[in-house]
C-alpha cells in the first residue's frame, strides 16, 4: 500500500495506527487517533481521544482527555477538553466543549459552546441544534433540540427539553428556567 502520511507524531499503543494520508497530527495516548485515515492538523491527548470510526478524516480538531471526541468521522475545527467531552461528535464542526461530558451527545451539530461539566450534554442534531452557549455545570444539560440559546449559570435551562426545539432563549442565573419544557 502507498502510504502518503507525513509529519505525524504518535506516542501510545495503536495511536495513529490507520493513518494513510493524514499529516501534521499529534496523537498521544493508547488508541489516540487510531482510525484517522486522512485527517490532518489534529491534536489528541488521552486514551481513545479522537479515536474515530474507520476511515476518519476530521481535521483541525483538538481533543484532550479520556475518550474526548472518540466517535469523530469528518468533524472539523472542534475543541474538546475533559473526560468524554464531545465523545459522540461525528461530523460536527466549530464546537468548543470544556468540562467532563460537555457536549458528549453532539453528533453533527455545529458552533456550540459548552463550558462546565455536563453542559449541553444531550444536543444531538444539526438541523435542530446549533449555535447554543451553555456556561455552568449542567447548563442546558437536557436540551435535545434548539438553536441560538444562551444559558449562564449552574443548571440554567435544565427544563428546556423534549422533542420541541427551543429557540433563541437567554437565561442568566443558576437554575433559571429549570422547570420550563419548551420555549421560543
Amino acid at each position: 500500500a502507498n502510504n502518503l502520511a507525513n509529519e505525524n507524531t504518535a506516542v501510545g499503543y495503536e495511536s495513529l495506527r490507520n493513518t494513510v494520508e493524514g499529516y501534521d497530527n499529534t496523537a498521544i495516548g493508547t488508541f489516540a487517533m487510531k482510525n484517522n485515515v486522512s485527517g490532518y492538523q489534529n491534536v489528541s491527548l488521552g486514551y481513545q481521544a479522537l479515536e474515530g470510526d474507520s476511515n476518519s478524516s476530521g481535521n483541525n480538531n483538538v481533543a484532550i482527555g479520556l475518550r474526548t471526541m472518540q466517535g469523530i468521522t469528518s468533524g472539523y475545527q472542534n475543541v474538546a477538553l475533559g473526560q468524554q467531552a464531545g465523545s459522540e461528535i461525528t461530523s460536527g464542526y466549530q464546537n468548543i466543549l470544556l468540562g467532563s461530558n460537555s457536549g458528549n451527545r453532539i453528533s453533527n451539530s455545529y458552533q456550540n459552546i459548552a463550558i462546565g461539566s455536563d453542559s449541553i450534554s444531550r444536543l444531538e442534531t444539526s438541523s435542530d441544534g446549533y449555535q447554543n452557549i451553555g456556561i455552568g455545570d449542567n447548563a442546558f444539560d437536557q436540551l435535545e433540540k434548539g438553536y441560538q440559546n444562551v444559558a449562564l449559570g449552574s443548571t440554567a435551562g435544565r427544563g428546556l427539553q423534549g422533542s420541541t426545539a427551543s429557540l433563541q432563549n437567554t437565561l442568566i442565573g443558576a437554575n433559571s428556567m429549570k422547570q420550563v419544557e419548551t420555549g421560543t
